[in-house]
């Protein structure tokens, strides 16, 4: 007799592609699933306040229909960022449910042996977890199913580690239908992702510290067939009717030899705006030309710093500014909007690295300026240099295990940094400024020393403001206004689910 499993995925914040996958796989093998969601108002990596966030708090009443539902296990998809959050919402269940709890994802796979120490946690996902849950779901009493850690009579079971998934196409495509009814919003853009794994290693991203967590021999950097992506897409338009199109992988635009051929069938049976992202070192003048015909509203390049040795030495990112600036003018010349990543607070990085930097974006003249906090993800390799640097103490590696590491990866808003002040002067200003103002103007700011002014402070709303500004500019107020946006909704629901008048 098959086994039925009833299975409780709980999410924070967003649409998690993993749950979407499992959730897809499960079903289709006659498995039950439900999704329980936490919009955290007031408690998310973009907008915190300890206060306010009580007064929106519903996890009471998601626990509530937890135990309605009665499932026989609970998962949680878990990121460095929403760990403390998943082991606090993982207590509460504990204590009113007895059911046991797994969780997966990036944070469990890289620091395993710590999440398992948890008494709320009964199994660890390591690695790709499509097959290994499909097994658990089908025979739950089993102890020896590869990629899943397991506590056994006081001991922790440790089983290992399988080969990652070479053929991405035989799984099925993600099933957006139950985030899309607790987060409506989202509906407007349909995102996914062509491929797993990055061609570059960067010391301080958490994916080069997961490929590291993969064998040598097994490849890791893999990417689904055109036809694939492309049958995805169909459906999505004809379920959901979608305005736009994101790409979350990455480095989108890796393989030139995979974007002739999609982008051909992309504008002849896709034909919707879309988002994506790349690298300096893989974009040209003929990738920018078949994104733009493709339809390529707007591109985010990561740059991180405009200081050649800090990229090369410390971010293992090995990319001239010569380099940059070519791949800004190939996305000038086809007049492809685009926006940049930089992040604050470098080991080793010194007043001139950001002087360095606003030199290099005023010459590349991008659209949108990001800036991120430095995040410590557990084992990357940028942790080394910060310990070296006088960063990080060896007793901080503790606290980037449990995630504590930052309230926030945005510049700003969120809570505290971490590590000490942040350095950053009065930079985060003239980054968001910069795309608009004239170069020459923007030249005289540099030559004049204006960003050194220790009595010069800008208030975030200032800031946030002039980003919207940007935003405008290029038509899309749409992507800053829709935090504001959900936030409001999530509010108004959250008081309705807690004055009993709206149902979980």
């Amino acid at each position: 007799m098959k086994i039925v499993m009833k299975m409780v995925f709980i999410q924070s914040e967003c649409e998690s592609f993993g749950i979407e996958l499992l959730s897809s796989i499960l079903k289709a093998n006659g498995h039950e699933v439900h999704l329980i969601f936490d919009p955290r108002v007031f408690d998310s990596t973009e907008i915190k306040s300890s206060f306010l966030s009580r007064a929106f708090d519903i996890k009471k009443q998601l626990i509530d229909k937890i135990i309605e539902i009665k499932p026989d296990l609970v998962g949680f998809s878990v990121f460095t960022y929403n760990y403390q959050w998943a082991l606090s919402f993982s207590r509460l269940v504990k204590k009113r449910v007895d059911v046991p709890i797994i969780f997966g994802g990036v944070h469990p796979t890289l620091v395993p042996e710590e999440v398992i120490k948890n008494d709320c946690v009964d199994m660890v996902c390591v690695g790709e977890g499509e097959h290994a849950f499909l097994e658990l779901a089908n025979s739950p009493k089993r102890t020896d199913i590869d990629n899943i850690w397991f506590k056994k009579k006081g001991k922790v079971i440790k089983n290992e580690v399988r080969k990652p998934l070479e053929d991405l196409d035989s799984l099925p495509f993600p099933d957006k239908a139950p985030f899309y009814k607790k987060i409506p919003l989202i509906k407007r853009t349909y995102s996914t992702v062509v491929g797993r794994g990055c061609p570059f290693s960067c010391t301080y991203c958490a994916t080069s510290a997961l490929k590291n967590t993969c064998k040598k021999k097994h490849k890791y950097c893999r990417r689904r067939s055109v036809e694939n992506v492309i049958e995805e897409l169909k459906l999505a338009k004809k379920q959901f009717k979608p305005k736009d199109i994101i790409f979350m992988d990455d480095v989108f635009t890796s393989d030139i030899n995979w974007l002739r051929e999609f982008s051909k069938r992309y504008r002849a049976e896709i034909n919707l705006p879309f988002f994506c992202y790349t690298h300096p070192n893989s974009m040209n003048e003929e990738k920018a030309v078949l994104l733009k015909r493709m339809g390529c509203v707007i591109i985010g390049m990561g740059i991180q710093t405009g200081s050649e040795p800090l990229r090369e030495n410390v971010l293992n990112r090995f990319t001239s500014n010569k380099q940059i600036v070519s791949a800004a003018k190939a996305l000038h010349k086809a007049k492809l909007t685009f926006s940049i990543d930089h992040i604050f607070n470098i080991p080793f990085e010194k007043e001139d690295d950001y002087l360095k930097s606003l030199e290099l974006y005023n010459e590349i003249r991008p659209s949108v300026i990001n800036t991120f906090w430095l995040t410590f993800f557990p084992k990357t390799e940028i942790i080394q240099h910060a310990i070296k640097a006088g960063v990080l103490k060896e007793e901080d590696l503790h606290a980037i295990r449990q995630g504590k590491s930052s309230t926030s990866m945005y510049v700003g808003v969120g809570g505290d940094y971490s590590f000490g002040k942040i350095r950053k002067h009065n930079f985060q200003f003239w980054m968001a400024v910069l795309p608009l103002l004239s170069k020459n103007i923007m030249k005289l700011v540099i030559r004049k020393g204006w960003y050194r002014s220790p009595s010069f402070r800008i208030p975030l709303p200032t800031i946030v403001f002039l980003k919207l500004l940007n935003r405008i500019l290029i038509g899309r107020a749409i992507d800053t206004l829709f935090t504001f946006n959900l936030l409001f909704r999530n509010m108004i629901s959250n008081k309705l689910i807690k004055a009993g008048l709206k149902s979980v």
